[in-house]
């Protein structure tokens, strides 16, 4: 059985394709061959590609974009009202149910994605390491949380994909 047949013509700037439906092939496909067109468009990995679930789960230093550089790359956003709104749109996007408690622990110490389980009072955020760290050695991935009272510490929203597993566990 041929699927395909190629016939050379005299006219280069045309080309003629024919499909029979059908005509089948002898073999079948493996149905473990997949694939997807990827482009790294967002949330396309985020929460769709990528299996990790935890947002900034290395506590890394966020760095907000305030516009684009005229040579490439961005201005660090530093002024809070474009943090919090940027805080808002991505609780938007991401159907986080209240961007008031991440936006309250960002500006207390917290890793950004992260809030306090607890109040204030009762949990200490830090974005230190150590007290006497050398700051040329710290990688900016660190959390400090100290628990006053319990129960208490830290969370985000998440959502699973229950299609792979129906808990989560994070230490």
């Amino acid at each position: 059985m041929n699927l395909f047949r190629h016939e050379l013509v005299n006219t280069p700037n045309n080309a003629k394709l024919s499909i029979d439906a059908n005509t089948r092939a002898s073999h079948t496909v493996n149905p473990l061959l997949y694939g997807k067109f990827c482009e790294h468009l967002g949330a396309n990995i985020y929460h769709g590609m990528e299996a990790q679930i935890l947002f900034n789960c290395t506590f890394s230093k966020w760095r907000f974009s305030q516009n684009n550089h005229p040579d490439g790359g961005v201005y660090e956003a530093s002024d809070r009202e474009q943090i919090e709104q940027s805080i808002h749109t991505r609780a938007k996007r991401f159907d986080w149910p209240d961007a008031t408690p991440i936006i309250n622990a960002y500006f207390s110490g917290a890793a950004y994605g992260w809030f306090r389980i607890g109040t204030e009072e009762a949990v200490r955020l830090s974005p230190d390491v150590a007290p006497h760290a050398d700051p040329a050695l710290i990688s900016r991935r660190a959390q400090r949380v100290q628990i006053i009272e319990a129960p208490g510490g830290i969370g985000q929203w998440i959502h699973l994909p229950l299609h792979r597993t129906c808990g989560y566990e994070f230490r």
